[in-house]
């Protein structure tokens, strides 16, 4: 999954001589009823978060790791602020990508006045994503590894944040927009050839900063794969509601790459696409975690 961001970039760019009919539309109801969703898990968070409480010494001092499931239990030892600090640009990758993918589709010229369009459905994407998360989170409380390591400082654990493991809200985001950005480059870009390379890179970039958030001793395996599942979802439905039929669309030829021989462009791009694919498929180097135990 090393520098998966940058090779998906490299994919947006290398793609972005298609040519189709705009692929999106809102409608006044619909969007209504899908920022209405949002914003009401929004406002339930507030009532949820109010009447969380934080543990005190007493409750953190009777943890016992032995009650959670097998197969998050090994996240109790991990801990590393460097792993967070990855996990903060990895999420900041995701957004990235989701902001190149519109711009690509709205530099050309036959989509520069649907920035609106784009935008809204990014925004709708997010709503949902963030508010189920925060949702959950409150409404489920469940308690972040770290807070059961007994060799790790106390005050972080008497925090109401400490009791907001489940979902991870990094890997939820980062998941919205990844596959958000993936689904404008499929319904824009329809017959590109580097769909199942771009939708493959898309879906890595979420699991990578849902492994840097178990490292960092935030987040429980299960918390990660609940919002890596909440956070596609949003992000790659939301575009497909807002598709058009196809016989609404326009029908112009599309074209991912020129016809005949390869203009300079596509073969410099060919070549670079090939040398993006041998870097990030290469072993990652495993960062360097501490590992804190009781």
């Amino acid at each position: 999954m090393k520098d998966a961001g940058f090779a998906l970039i490299c994919f947006f760019l290398l793609s972005a001589c298609a040519l189709q009919a705009q692929p999106y539309s809102l409608e006044p109801r619909r969007e209504a009823w899908i920022g209405a969703a949002g914003f009401a898990l929004l406002a339930a968070d507030l009532g949820l978060s109010s009447t969380l409480a934080p543990l005190d010494e007493q409750a953190i001092a009777k943890l016992d790791p032995g009650a959670i499931w097998s197969v998050d239990r090994p996240a109790v030892k991990r801990f590393s602020t460097s792993a967070d600090l990855r996990s903060e640009f990895t999420l900041a990758g995701a957004g990235l990508l989701a902001g190149l993918s519109g711009f690509l589709a709205l530099e050309q010229k036959p989509f520069r006045n649907e920035g609106l369009v784009l935008g809204a459905i990014w925004l709708e994407a997010n709503i949902l994503t963030l508010g189920g998360t925060l949702f959950l989170k409150d409404a489920v409380h469940r308690t972040r590894p770290f807070v059961y390591n007994q060799g790790l400082p106390l005050g972080p654990k008497l925090k109401k944040n400490a009791r907001r493991s489940f979902i991870s809200g990094h890997t939820s985001l980062s998941a919205a927009n990844s596959f958000f950005a993936a689904r404008v480059f499929c319904d824009y870009f329809p017959q590109s050839r580097w769909k199942p390379l771009v939708i493959g890179l898309a879906a890595a970039l979420p699991v990578w900063t849902g492994l840097e958030r178990y490292l960092a001793g935030q987040h429980f395996p299960s918390d990660a794969l609940a919002g890596y599942g909440l956070g596609a979802l949003c992000g790659w439905l939301t575009p497909r509601l807002h598709l058009l039929k196809k016989s609404e669309e326009g029908t112009m030829q599309i074209l991912p790459f020129s016809e005949g021989s390869p203009s300079g462009w596509t073969s410099f791009g060919e070549k670079l696409l090939k040398s993006c694919c041998i870097f990030c498929l290469s072993p990652m180097s495993p960062g360097k975690t501490v590992s804190a135990t009781s």
